[in-house]
């Protein structure tokens, strides 16, 4: 097993039955958008319509996202 860089974080989402790294394979983030759904972020969010994120629903892309952009950058993961 190879060590986690400083830059990785690790996800649990659904994509795979085990924790993985996010952005990698099929992991594309939607786990930590569902984390951080109603957070401050999302209150200012384009995405965030009649307290639903369309990003969750299908009908916007996950790079729409203000709180994965605001994750990534925070935590200085890169994808």
């Amino acid at each position: 097993m190879r060590r986690r860089k400083s830059y990785e974080y690790t996800c649990i989402c659904n994509a795979y039955n085990f924790p993985h790294r996010l952005g990698g394979g099929k992991c594309n983030g939607i786990g930590i958008v569902i984390k951080y759904l109603h957070s401050k972020t999302c209150f200012t969010c384009p995405c965030y319509v009649s307290k639903t994120c369309e990003v969750i629903e299908g009908s916007e892309s996950i790079k729409q996202c203000r709180a994965l952009e605001e994750f990534l950058e925070l935590n200085e993961i890169k994808l």
